[in-house]
């Protein structure tokens, strides 16, 4: 328990009752960051669009660490969903907001149906900026942190609105940060930019192949210890952080066409 040491002096300084909110907490690394929150006595609010396994998720996690976890099922693809989830949480007083959900879709653009792309767009882009920004409006105090990815850092071809989603997910986070910096409020904003990892979100995304650098659990924890510290942007591992501060000596075709070349490999 010592490796939590850091987290538990967080947490714990004031003994104020701690709340998090956690979309995409079904799976992956939603399922890690509730459990790195419950384990240092967070009450959770668990959201997803699959209410069965968030009621799973529930069970074993006030169980095992006597904490109140709230399940609210949505489908964040849907906007009117987005804005019953953040009128029903910040009537409360809300400590850290994960904003994890997000998936991809492994196609030629062209081949995307708008509904699908519509998906895309409001989950990983419109369900997040309403969040952040209802979070920032309601709460005096506390920590974001949005997970984008190192596609954020080069364009995808095969997966080009996940990709794009995900540049602006950075984007916006390091210009919300900067405002809160000269705001008064005592809000951050963390960026999370993992890399592949063992989740679902090959199998959803459509990929017959898959690798990682880094598992969801490791990810998670270098995830928060960042976000507790206030910094800006966090990679799930060194391989990846060197990877993204690699594309910036790259010409930006180049970088194109070797992401080409790996999403084209998930075909096979």
């Amino acid at each position: 328990m010592l490796q939590y040491l850091w987290i538990f002096i967080i947490f714990f300084i004031g003994g104020k009752f701690m709340l998090a909110l956690i979309t995409g907490a079904s799976s992956g690394l939603g399922i890690e960051f509730a459990r790195l929150l419950a384990v240092n006595g967070y009450d959770l609010i668990i959201s997803a669009r699959r209410k069965d396994r968030l009621e799973s998720v529930k069970k074993v996690l006030e169980k095992k660490y006597k904490i109140n976890v709230e399940v609210f099922p949505a489908d964040l693809s849907k906007v009117s969903e987005v804005e019953k989830l953040a009128e029903h949480c910040y009537k409360n007083d809300i400590d850290v907001l994960i904003n994890n959900a997000g998936f991809g879709i492994l196609k030629a653009f062209h081949n995307i149906s708008n509904e699908e792309n519509t998906d895309l767009i409001n989950t990983n882009i419109t369900a997040l900026t309403l969040l952040s920004k209802e979070f920032i409006k309601t709460q005096k105090r506390g920590y974001i942190l949005n997970v984008a990815s190192i596609a954020a850092f080069l364009p995808g071809p095969l997966l080009s609105t996940y990709y794009a989603s995900k540049a602006y997910v950075l984007s916006l986070s390091a210009a919300i940060n900067e405002e809160l910096k000269h705001s008064g409020k005592s809000i951050s904003v963390t960026t999370l930019c993992p890399g592949p990892m063992k989740t679902e979100f090959f199998t959803r995304a459509g990929a017959s192949k898959e690798f990682a650098t880094a598992t969801p659990r490791a990810c998670a924890k270098r995830a928060l210890r960042a976000m507790f510290r206030r910094k800006p942007v966090v990679f799930s591992d060194n391989l990846i952080a060197l990877a993204a501060f690699g594309t910036k000596f790259l010409p930006f075709n180049l970088l194109t066409k070797i992401s080409y070349r790996i999403q084209r490999s998930k075909f096979m």
